[in-house]
C-alpha cells in the first residue's frame, strides 16, 4: 500500500528487504521503520488472515503457485476448529514460511542485516506490543530516532486516536460502503489487534516448538 502527496511517499509492506529494494527503489535518507511483533501472535494473525480473507484477496491467484498447504487453506477456507490444519501451518510457517514473506526468524534477521549494510537508509526498530502498550510514548521514541524532533504532541494524540485499531474498526462499521480515507476496506482484515491473543488458541507443547525453531 502506498500513499503519496508532493511532499513524500509513504509505503506500508510486509516483504522481506530484497522485495522492498526491488518494488519501491529507496533513496538515500528513505526512512524506513520496522515494526516487528512477537512470533506467537504473529503465527496466529497469519492463520486467521489466510483462512478469513485469502479467497477474496487471492481469488485471481493460481493456488498451484503456492505450497500444498496454502493451496488448501485457499480452496477449503478451513476455521480454527480444525486443529489439525493448525498443526499443519505451524510447521510450514516457521520451516517454509509465508510466500513473499518468508518464516518469522528470516524475516527478523534479513531486515536486521539489511539495517546493518545500508546505512544510506534511516532504520528505525520497534515492537508491536511496546506501540499498545504506550504508543505516544513509542512514537516518541521512534520519530526522535530517525531525527524528527520538533514533535506537536497535540497533532500525534489526534494522529494516534484516529490512527488507533478500534477507532478505525468503528469508522468502517458505520460507512455503508465500508469505505477508510476514501477506498473501500475489507474490514475482516480487522480482527483483533491486541496483545498474547495465541494464549487463546495455542496449546504449551505448540509454545514449546516455537520457542524451539525461533
Amino acid at each position: 500500500e502506498i500513499i503519496t502527496d508532493n511532499k513524500f511517499c509513504v509505503s506500508k509492506i510486509h516483504f522481506l528487504p530484497k522485495e522492498f529494494i526491488e518494488r519501491l527503489k529507496p533513496k538515500d535518507n528513505s526512512i524506513c521503520i520496522y515494526i516487528k511483533r512477537n512470533p506467537y501472535d504473529t503465527f496466529i494473525s497469519s492463520f486467521f488472515y489466510f483462512n478469513n480473507n485469502v479467497n477474496e484477496r487471492y481469488a485471481a491467484l493460481n493456488a498451484q503457485s503456492l505450497p500444498d498447504l496454502f493451496a488448501r487453506m485457499i480452496c477449503n477456507n478451513k476455521k480454527i476448529a480444525n486443529r489439525r490444519l493448525l498443526d499443519d501451518y505451524l510447521e510450514k510457517y516457521f520451516a517454509d514460511g509465508v510466500p513473499l514473506f518468508g518464516t518469522w526468524q528470516q524475516h527478523s534477521h534479513e531486515w536486521r542485516e539489511f539495517a546493518k549494510h545500508n546505512k544510506s537508509i534511516i532504520f528505525a526498530e520497534t515492537n508491536y506490543e511496546d506501540l499498545i502498550e504506550d504508543t505516544k510514548g513509542e512514537l516518541n521514541k521512534i520519530l526522535k530516532s530517525v531525527g524528527i524532533t520538533n514533535i506537536d504532541q497535540v497533532t500525534l494524540h489526534e494522529s494516534t486516536q484516529k490512527e488507533s485499531f478500534e477507532y478505525r474498526k468503528k469508522v468502517i462499521a458505520n460507512s455503508s460502503k465500508n469505505m477508510l480515507y476514501g477506498k473501500h476496506f475489507n474490514i475482516k482484515f480487522l480482527r483483533r489487534g491486541g496483545v498474547s491473543d495465541y494464549k487463546r488458541f495455542l496449546t504449551c507443547k505448540q509454545i514449546a516448538y516455537i520457542n524451539s525453531i525461533i
